[in-house]
């Protein structure tokens, strides 16, 4: 099976159009980030269980006024949180998000960077080649 899936696979990828500016486009879906909130409120002391809560009402509040979740105002946010301060628009963004992402098997550029170099290496040395 894994055999056929590769077959298939190689094709396909070789086939495969990347188009940046569609992949950036929703991936800054606001509410993508809204985890990014959620991380943002248990930094500044808040339980998970209860930055959960309070992100779940922005974003039920967002939706219902048909706003994006970065689109809403320190004012509007800091009405489910007095911890919400200035800083939430620079730790909100897609960038800050993915650089936060830095852990082995992380998305974020550094970790993805280091998982490609190792697999580079593996490559190189012949490492992971079926029947030596």
């Amino acid at each position: 099976t894994l055999q056929d899936s590769l077959a298939m696979l190689t094709p396909l990828l070789k086939g495969l159009k990347v188009r940046r500016a569609h992949l950036l486009r929703a991936a800054q879906d606001s509410f993508l980030l809204s985890t990014e909130l959620a991380d943002y409120l248990v930094e500044k002391g808040v339980a998970f269980r209860d930055a959960h809560e309070i992100v779940g009402k922005i974003v039920q509040d967002a939706q219902k006024r048909g706003v994006a979740l970065t689109d809403l105002t320190l004012r509007e946010l800091r009405r489910f949180s007095r911890k919400i301060d200035a800083d939430i628009f620079n730790y909100m963004t897609l960038e800050q998000s993915l650089a936060r992402k830095s852990t082995i098997g992380g998305t974020g550029p550094q970790a993805v960077r280091r998982q490609i170099q190792r697999l580079q290496r593996q490559i190189r040395s012949g490492a992971g080649r079926s029947g030596s």
